[in-house]
């Protein structure tokens, strides 16, 4: 019982952790892009 307890807010922590990367990688897409069109002005 002692287990299900201490595993699941590691892997609600791993959740909140992938998303957060997510929008990381978004973002430094959306700015990569930018910066792309940036130069070609």
């Amino acid at each position: 019982m002692t287990d299900v307890i201490e595993s699941f807010p590691g892997e609600k922590i791993a959740s909140e952790r992938l998303k957060y990367l997510m929008v990381v990688c978004i973002v430094s897409y959306i700015f990569f892009l930018w910066i792309k069109q940036m130069k070609k002005s």
